[in-house]
This record gives C-alpha cells, sequence and structure tokens, in this order.
C-alpha cells in the first residue's frame, strides 16, 4: 500500500532546508558533490619497443572488483553533466527507515524534461538508513548544470509486511556519499 508522505516524513530528514512533502511523495534536493566514474587506465607498448600509450580499459565484468571505474569524488556547485557522462551524486536528505517501510526513487518529470536521466536503480529496502546515491546520466548533446539544493527526483513510500530480522543490512546501509557498485560482494555471482 502507497503511504501519505505525511505519515513517513518522520523518517526522512534534510539539515540544509525543510523537507519538501508534496500530494503523493517527497522531494529529494541533490548535494553538492558527484562522484566521477573514470575507465582503469593500463600501459601497453604497441608495437613492441615503442612509446608507452595509455589504453582505456573499458570492459566491465561484475565478479572482478578489479575491472570496476575508479572513482573521484568533486565537490562542486552546481554540478555539472558532460554530453554522454554518467555519474553519481546524493541526495541532501538522510532516510532511516523502519524496518516495514520501503521507497522507490524515481526522477522528477521536470529535470527529465531537460533530458537528464536520474536513478535506473530505485528501490530503497525497507529498514535502509543513509542518504541516497543518485545515478546521473545525461544522453543530450549539451551539458546540464544543476545547482545544489535542486529538487531532482522523490521518494514514494509504501508499507511491506515483515519481521526487522529481515530488514535491510547490507552493503550500503549507513552511506553518506555517492556510493559506487559494490556488486562484487554479493556472494553468489
Amino acid at each position: 500500500m502507497v503511504l501519505n508522505p505525511y505519515d513517513v516524513s518522520d523518517q526522512v530528514t534534510r539539515e540544509e532546508g525543510p523537507l519538501h512533502i508534496g500530494p503523493s511523495s517527497i522531494d529529494l534536493h541533490v548535494a553538492g558533490e558527484k562522484t566521477i566514474l573514470n575507465s582503469k587506465q593500463e600501459y601497453v607498448n604497441d608495437p613492441p619497443n615503442s612509446v608507452n600509450r595509455i589504453q582505456l580499459n573499458a570492459d566491465v565484468n561484475v565478479a572482478n572488483e578489479d575491472t570496476y571505474p575508479t572513482e573521484e569524488m568533486v565537490k562542486c556547485d552546481p554540478i555539472r553533466v558532460e554530453p554522454g557522462e554518467f555519474c553519481l551524486a546524493r541526495s541532501q536528505e538522510k532516510l532511516d527507515l523502519e524496518y516495514n517501510i520501503e521507497a522507490e526513487v524515481s526522477g522528477r518529470s521536470s529535470v527529465g524534461r531537460l533530458g537528464l536521466f536520474v536513478e535506473n536503480a530505485g528501490l530503497v529496502d525497507r529498514g535502509f538508513n543513509g542518504t541516497i546515491t543518485l545515478e546521473l546520466f545525461n544522453p543530450t548533446e549539451r551539458a546540464i548544470e544543476i545547482p545544489a539544493g535542486t529538487r531532482i527526483a522523490q521518494l514514494v513510500f509504501s508499507r511491506q509486511q515483515g519481521s526487522r530480522k529481515t530488514a535491510y543490512d547490507g552493503k550500503y546501509n549507513g552511506q553518506v556519499e555517492p556510493t559506487a557498485s559494490r556488486l562484487h560482494e554479493d556472494g553468489d555471482l
């Protein structure tokens, strides 16, 4: 059952200012930092005995952390997302969800109409606590700048049956920065 956002607003805090609670959701404001994901670099000789050149190793094997992009966190205001760039940002809001409350993150339509994709993995498990990592992708041919504090996404809450024992206690609990993938930590790859 989808919940009235006013009924769960005590599970969301924002130090930078008041929450923005709409009729069906609570908006997320973007913080003034982003995590740039860079391809791994390696030096190669091509042909042998020639000057070394840098080759970007762009392939990612989800089971091998060594192939994951390197992370570079940059404080910035505004956040600038270049054409074709994928980066991570985070919400100013911190969630501390009860064991039976989950949320779904979606980009705001006003942001999407500018061409910016926000959030492609939007389920927030019940019992989660921390800030929300926002996946940002700009498929357009122009840069998009987002000032810190801009309402960029929204949370819709629902109640789920379950016990405290089965609430989320995973690898992203307690995150406070834009957190890159930790898929390699899954034991079932």
